[in-house]
């Protein structure tokens, strides 16, 4: 399958061994997750010389933040805590986290939701659970936050946005709790276009547009902190980036769609995967 140019800052492709993951939401209330395999391997192979020189990446640490504090207003209830065939939301993009590798992963939550959230994670392992800053603060502290708890740095650090040169992660991938479709195969694909140097950025796209989770390199972590410390966050890493931003294509738009409204989510359940359409 050819590769495609989106704008002049972004490239797309289809892996080689998940063009793309479909769910189908079964009357059983669980998640099935469906492969379809593309066997036109140019797409993923890393290209000839790209990685001369520069350091392997096949045990590179790629950590994530799942990012809940938002305060659900248009929901009418805390979208995280949501359930949705018998997990919560936040639980559905920790799993799927997890599950792919990630780690460590950091949720930043809103305070006014602890105990309840940390039921909902309970038995979770490798998650660091944070109080989200003021819910009135600016918007970008949750992921300064995560960003934070990263890099090892104490909490109330936030007005120094100073990254440090070394990090105890090669790559970061940002989730929403409000995305809760996503699945290990979709991070997994992310996650193996930046292993071979495919972007410092990888997003995935579906037919409506971008969407998460986002990876972004070590090496854009501290622009993301300046942008999350002036209340813009990723978006405006990706404006700014004028190449390296990668896009994996996926042909369900569940995998990567959010919800804001309680129609929203209905919508999403009710979808049908792009096979039976």
């Amino acid at each position: 399958m050819p590769r495609s140019v989106l704008g002049r800052d972004a490239r797309c492709f289809r892996t080689a061994t998940h063009v793309h993951t479909t769910i189908n939401i079964l009357t059983t209330g669980e998640i099935a997750r469906e492969h379809n395999i593309v066997t036109d391997s140019e797409d993923i192979a890393p290209e000839a010389g790209a990685d001369a020189g520069l350091p392997d990446r096949t045990h590179a640490r790629v950590a994530g933040i799942v990012l809940a504090a938002g305060r659900s207003r248009r929901f009418g209830a805390p979208k995280a805590l949501v359930d949705i065939r018998g997990r919560s939301a936040v639980r559905r993009v920790t799993d799927a986290a997890v599950d792919a590798g990630l780690g460590p992963v950091v949720v930043v939550g809103r305070t006014v939701d602890g105990d309840a959230l940390r039921e909902a994670l309970a038995g979770s392992a490798g998650l660091l659970v944070l109080r989200a800053p003021d819910p009135t603060a600016r918007r970008g502290a949750s992921l300064a936050a995560g960003l934070d708890a990263l890099i090892g740095r104490e909490r109330g650090a936030i007005a120094s946005p100073t990254v440090p040169a070394r990090l105890p992660f090669d790559a970061v991938a940002i989730l929403l709790a409000d995305a809760p479709f996503v699945t290990p195969a979709l991070i997994g694909d992310i996650v193996e276009a930046w292993r071979t140097r495919r972007g410092e950025i990888v997003r995935p796209r579906g037919s409506d547009g971008p969407g998460h989770p986002v990876l972004f390199d070590a090496s854009q972590v501290s622009a993301l902190r300046a942008a999350a410390e002036a209340g813009e966050g990723g978006r405006a890493v990706l404006a700014a980036a004028t190449s390296g931003v990668f896009e994996v294509l996926v042909d369900d738009d569940r995998l990567v769609a959010d919800f804001d409204t309680p129609g929203d989510l209905r919508r999403l359940l009710d979808a049908r995967p792009p096979a039976a359409r």
